[in-house]
């Protein structure tokens, strides 16, 4: 199981001064990670569960605050890429055994 993801930003993230991200970068959660969250709102895409979990595994040094200004493509691929971690190993699916937005289909299927 691939433990990091990554989102190429549609629109780049400023995040402090001159400098933005084009690229986040996530590492996959740790129990510790979901103190405070219910699964179920995660399992259900509620933006501010989802917006309170990704910067606490963000490989970049990006706050809720930051990420309240993702251009919506940019929210909804972070928000596809993030829950995957919670897929079952080997399924290719997306979150909670859902197919991902971003997970392609079998060959001639979309």
């Amino acid at each position: 199981m691939n433990e990091f993801r990554s989102v190429k930003l549609y629109q780049p993230l400023p995040v402090g001064g001159d400098k933005t991200l084009d690229t986040l970068r996530f590492r996959a959660p740790k129990a510790g990670d979901l103190r405070g969250l219910k699964l179920a709102l995660l399992e259900e895409a509620e933006v501010d569960a989802v917006l309170t979990l990704a910067p606490r595994i963000s490989m970049d040094a990006v706050s809720a605050a930051h990420l309240a200004e993702l251009h919506p493509a940019d929210l909804l691929a972070l928000t596809a890429e993030v829950l995957s971690f919670f897929a079952p190993p080997g399924t290719g699916a997306g979150a909670m055994g859902r197919d991902s937005p971003t997970t392609p289909g079998p060959h001639g299927v979309s």
